[in-house]
């Protein structure tokens, strides 16, 4: 029953995308059942076996000439669409000239550079804009590489964009070293290249969210570069994993596999001790509600690199499932910033020459003509991301103002109503809320201000929550890439 409703959000997204174009997140929808090991094995269902019966598969029958055509067409459109989204790239930004620092930020299975980046910059937004544009006040540059696609053991064996194969999904799981280690080497290129212009590995925070976490766990311990910190999202390392080794720490994990306990290893010896001190600053972020890769092993990683020795960050996030939340890229702001400090104030941000006189000039002018802001210089606007430039929409933007209440509609069915700032109802209702790993549909409600959604649920009101959320998302960026939200990855 989970995989076939991930099947239908998968198709309601999918659709949503073709009529509206291709976006950053698309990857993310034609590999939404394989995310971290949901996986739906659809060669079962290429023939019937003959014990299989008419009250197990009642809907089987024969496709007219008109549904098979149909059907061919569906099918082709959404080649159409996976083809396309492989071929998207990051955008870049281009925000900082001149580096001093970068942020390489590695995205889960399944996904993309692309896709991550757009997740990520309207997951969250603080006084400097979203995450790309709050790391370029501190003049560092954020980077989205793709992991490029090889067999994935998940998938059955199918090529996905993952940066290591995985046997199965569990903390105990052993550990694909030929694959991470080639995945090193690809990073530790990029990082050349960064270093080429002028920005030391001291300065570049590693990282990334689920398998792409894991990832920057790995390039940490594994490259020749010493790197400025690492992070990982809702992620973990294997207990398996040879690094433990080298890190001079054992897992012991009962009979039930509940319990899980770490020791130093005998006779650790000075080696052990610098690489622990070569990794630096971790930063573990994990939320409770993660049904895909369970808080406990996020938590048991940060554990063991403590034991290390490693300079370990965990934060627990109340409520969070598989995927990135505000609260959880606020834990990762405050980190970098902890040790960069806060943003320079705009009149200290990098300026060609001549600039900054030039901006003066142009704020004195505008003083003495009336229109000026109290302000000697004009702050230069950031870009903004693809698809959020001049797109208008029913009202102001606006923070925490929707309020919902849920009224029984069946068995399991509810009906949410949401009441939201007036001349938005279309706007935010335009395409469906994706949330909670499904698809929900909105429409206006029957009074002003208010929009509606049903949907079926043992949560009601978790599930009303969780679409409030994303709505809430939307008035903070009324065009968020591709115009839809994040799906769980």
């Amino acid at each position: 029953r989970q995989a076939c409703s991930g099947a239908a959000a998968w198709c309601r997204a999918a659709w949503s995308g073709c009529r509206r174009g291709v976006s950053g997140r698309v990857c993310r929808w034609s590999h939404g059942l394989v995310a971290e090991g949901l996986m739906v094995d659809y060669s079962k269902w290429d023939h019937l076996e003959e014990e299989d019966s008419e009250e197990e598969m009642p809907d089987m029958r024969p496709m007219s000439l008109t549904d098979q055509k149909v059907h061919e067409w569906e099918s082709q459109r959404l080649e159409d669409l996976e083809r396309q989204a492989a071929d998207l790239q990051p955008w870049q930004r281009d925000l900082v000239s001149k580096p001093k620092g970068a942020v390489v930020f590695m995205h889960g299975s399944g996904d993309s550079g692309a896709g991550i980046q757009a997740w990520l910059g309207h997951a969250w937004e603080g006084d400097h804009g979203d995450f790309e544009d709050t790391m370029s006040k501190h003049r560092y540059r954020v980077l989205f590489p793709d992991s490029g696609a090889r067999p994935y053991t998940l998938a059955g064996g199918a090529p996905m964009p993952v940066w290591f194969d995985r046997s199965r999904m569990a903390f105990d799981a052993p550990e694909d070293d030929q694959g991470i280690q080639e995945s090193v080497e690809k990073l530790d290129s990029l990082v050349d290249e960064l270093i080429a212009d002028g920005v030391p590995a001291s300065n570049i925070f590693v990282g990334g969210f689920s398998m792409g976490g894991a990832m920057g766990l790995q390039l940490a311990l594994r490259s020749r570069h010493q790197y400025a910190g690492c992070f990982m999202l809702s992620s973990f390392m294997a207990s398996g994993s040879t690094q433990w080794s080298r890190l001079g720490v054992r897992c012991t994990i009962d009979e039930k596999g509940e319990e899980v306990s770490w020791e130093r290893t005998p006779g650790a010896g000075d080696e052990v001790f610098a690489l622990a001190k070569r990794v630096g600053r971790v930063l573990v972020s994990h939320g409770t509600d993660d049904s895909l890769i369970a808080f406990d092993w996020g938590e048991a990683t940060a554990q063991g690199l403590e034991e290390a020795g490693i300079a370990v960050q965990f934060e627990r996030v109340p409520g969070l499932g598989h995927e990135l939340g505000e609260a959880q890229v606020q834990a990762l702001v405050d980190w970098i910033e902890e040790l960069l400090g806060k943003p320079a104030d705009a009149a200290e941000e990098e300026l060609p020459p001549g600039a900054a006189a030039a901006q003066q000039a142009d704020g004195a002018r505008e003083q003495t003509s009336g229109t000026g802001h109290g302000s000697g210089a004009m702050k230069a606007a950031s870009p903004r991301r693809p698809g959020s430039a001049g797109v208008k929409t029913g009202g102001e933007r606006q923070d925490g103002v929707i309020r919902f209440r849920v009224s029984p509609a069946g068995s399991d069915s509810h009906t949410a109503v949401f009441t939201v700032p007036q001349g938005w109802e279309e706007a935010l209702a335009k395409y469906p809320v994706h949330a909670r790993g499904a698809s929900f549909d909105l429409q206006p409600g029957k009074l002003p201000g208010t929009i509606q959604s049903s949907f079926t649920s043992s949560s009601p009101e978790e599930t009303a929550e969780a679409i409030k959320a994303r709505l809430e998302q939307r008035l903070r960026d009324p065009a968020p890439p591709g115009a839809e939200d994040c799906c769980i990855m």
